[in-house]
């Protein structure tokens, strides 16, 4: 695996293309970068990558996703009452993106229906919050991470345009 110990600042310019300003003997340099779409090696490569951090994480005592999910009920911070509610408001998001989608509703009762939608998804992500920050320290979504790390790393490459 690959691994930039390089320290860089990255921005967007006017014109969308990504840039580097390099850090390398006290000197900078302007690189323009690109993101090119992975490989099936790549992908394959980083998979493995994904399936080999799990295994170390849960070697090291970091409980799965299942594991910990059954923990968060234990402890009372998530119960199924909770679950129904986040169910039933992906259930409601859905219904309002559909009727928007279908259009043929006056503009008045599209506004009211997307403000709807609005305050429906900010509930949503409060109730989840609590379940999603524990299972961000999960062997999954930790060996996630090390596999997008990859295929960033993979797929970065130096623009030439």
């Amino acid at each position: 695996m690959k691994k930039m110990r390089e320290e860089f600042v990255m921005y967007k310019n006017e014109q969308g293309e990504w840039s580097l300003i390099q850090n390398k003997d006290k000197t900078l340099s302007e690189v323009k970068l690109a993101v090119k779409k992975p490989n099936h090696t790549q992908q394959r490569d980083a998979n493995f990558q994904y399936s080999k951090f799990v295994n170390e994480y849960m070697r090291a005592g970091i409980m799965p996703q299942q594991k910990m999910m059954q923990v968060i009920k234990e402890k009372g911070i998530w119960d199924d009452e909770k679950d129904a509610q986040e169910r039933e408001y992906f259930k409601q998001i859905n219904d309002i993106r559909n009727k928007l989608k279908r259009g043929g509703i006056k503009q008045s009762e599209a506004k009211k229906l997307a403000k709807e939608g609005i305050e429906l998804n900010f509930k949503l992500i409060n109730l989840s919050s609590q379940k999603n920050a524990m299972l961000n320290d999960s062997a999954e979504t930790l060996a996630q991470n090390n596999k997008f790390n990859y295929l960033v790393g993979e797929c970065t490459v130096y623009s030439y345009r």
